[in-house]
C-alpha cells in the first residue's frame, strides 16, 4: 500500500506536466494563428457596417430621436469617406517605401533573388498604380472642402 501511495505524487506530477505542456502548445499555436502582420492586400474598409455601429453607439450612449440620427448620419459618412482616404494614403506610402526598400537592396542580392525581388517589385508597383488611381479618383469625386 505504501509503494502504491508513494506512486500516486509521480502520477499526478506526469498529468500536471502533461496538461500544462499542452496548454503551452496550444498557446503558441493560437498566436501563431492569430499573429498581427502587416497586409497589403487587406480589404477591411470603413463601410456600411461601421457606419452603422458607430451610429448605433451614439444613439446607445446619446439617446438620438430619430431626426437626430438622420441628420447625424451624413456626418458619419463623410467621416467614413475621410477615414477611408486616410487609410489608402497610408497603405500607398508604406508600398512606396516597401519598393524603396527593394530598390536600396538590389545590388546586394544575387542573380537568382534579384530576379524573385523583381517580381516582387512588379507586383508592388502594380499595387502602388491601382492605389494612386482610386485616390485621385476618390479625391475627384470628393474634393476637399475649404
Amino acid at each position: 500500500m505504501k509503494y502504491f501511495i508513494s506512486q500516486y505524487w509521480k502520477i499526478a506530477l506526469g498529468l500536471i506536466s502533461i496538461f500544462i505542456g499542452g496548454l503551452g502548445f496550444g498557446g503558441v499555436l493560437e498566436s501563431l494563428r492569430h499573429r498581427q502582420t502587416i497586409t497589403l492586400e487587406d480589404t477591411s474598409s470603413v463601410g456600411e457596417d461601421w457606419i452603422d455601429s458607430t451610429l448605433a453607439n451614439l444613439d446607445q450612449s446619446l439617446s438620438l430621436t430619430d431626426a437626430q440620427k438622420q441628420r447625424i448620419r451624413p456626418q458619419i459618412e463623410a467621416t467614413a469617406r475621410e477615414i477611408e482616404l486616410s487609410r489608402e494614403s497610408a497603405l500607398l506610402k508604406l508600398e512606396i517605401s516597401l519598393l524603396k526598400l527593394h530598390r536600396s537592396i538590389a545590388p546586394d542580392l544575387d542573380p537568382s533573388q534579384r530576379d524573385e525581388l523583381g517580381r516582387s517589385e512588379k507586383s508592388l508597383e502594380a499595387r502602388i498604380q491601382q492605389r494612386t488611381e482610386a485616390l485621385l479618383g476618390s479625391e475627384i469625386e470628393n474634393p476637399p472642402k475649404r
